[in-house]
């Protein structure tokens, strides 16, 4: 596939001020090789069927025929949904425009990444999906069909977290509350469901195998929930080690 830039794509970046373009995340480049790889066995088990009929007749050339009908339609298939209408995102240094569909994300209007990992068998790799929402209400996800997902997710979280959590910071200083998933963080400690873990109880905010949990004395799970249900995760964990190091320096006022 074609690296270069769309008009369209650069037109949109330079409107929106995403600066220089960093990186080029194209589906469209894998599915390409499966089209290539199954097109051509079809077309070879094709020709194959073709002398088979010659030489032994209909019944002899079928199964050639059937599997290359078989090939052709796999890759055809491909061709119409992952090639032609397959996602690209370019990144810049200031957000992002997606093609297929057409959007445009700066990283200023980013209000949440969710991270959403899927894992269909055991034997199977695990599926990371972000889910991108803007501050009008806008969402977008990008999967792993999208090659270098870990490098672009790592990327997004990163720039969205330095941006949200001086705001989060804010808020709880003036004695207000966050509400992250089924979390909810304020002056007097983090919640969920109802149940309520003091700060003076709170040891650290970890992040691991998919979970986000609130360890208590005793390195004890107090709360816990999937990383899927917790938009901004890393914020989320960024923004409770911040509480917690004024905490131990005496700098935040606690009810």
């Amino acid at each position: 596939m074609s690296r270069e830039t769309p008009r369209r794509v650069g037109r949109a970046a330079a409107r929106h001020g995403l600066g220089a373009l960093i990186r080029i995340h194209d589906s469209r480049r894998r599915a390409s090789i499966w089209v290539v790889l199954l097109g051509s066995a079809g077309l070879a088990l094709l020709a194959a069927g073709y002398f088979y009929m010659i030489d032994g007749g209909p019944w002899m050339a079928a199964p050639s025929v059937a599997l290359a009908m078989a090939y052709l339609g796999s890759a055809g298939w491909i061709l119409g949904r992952a090639v032609l209408r397959g996602a690209v995102v370019f990144r810049y240094e200031h957000g992002f425009v997606r093609i297929n569909p057409f959007q445009v994300y700066g990283w200023d209007e980013v209000t949440a990444v969710t991270v959403t990992a899927v894992q269909h068998s055991k034997r199977r790799r695990t599926a990371w999906r972000f889910m991108v929402e803007r501050s009008d209400g806008r969402s977008t996800t990008l999967g792993a069909e999208l090659p270098d997902l870990g490098d672009l997710g790592e990327a997004m979280v990163a720039e969205v977290t330095v941006r949200v959590v001086p705001a989060y910071q804010d808020v709880i200083a003036a004695g207000g509350s966050v509400g992250l998933g089924p979390f909810t963080i304020d002056p007097l400690g983090v919640s969920k469901d109802g149940e309520l873990i003091p700060w003076a109880y709170v040891r650290e905010v970890t992040m691991d195998n998919g979970v986000v949990a609130v360890h208590g004395p005793g390195d004890v799970v107090a709360l816990a929930a999937t990383v899927g249900r917790v938009p901004n995760a890393v914020a989320l964990m960024a923004l409770c080690r911040s509480v917690l190091r004024q905490k131990s320096v005496g700098h935040f006022q606690y009810p």
